[in-house]
């Protein structure tokens, strides 16, 4: 658990997040989540 945080605090130096393949339920969740944290998703 530790390690997943530390990779979660490792982007929030990030502004723009940039996923490919959100047709999906799970990566499209995981996109609209960060773009409420306040990221820039992008998409292909």
């Amino acid at each position: 658990m530790s390690e997943a945080l530390f990779k979660l605090n490792s982007i929030k130096n990030c502004k723009h997040i940039h996923m490919v393949g959100i047709g999906g339920v799970s990566m499209s969740g995981i996109a609209e989540i960060m773009y409420h944290w306040g990221f820039e998703v992008t998409r292909i």
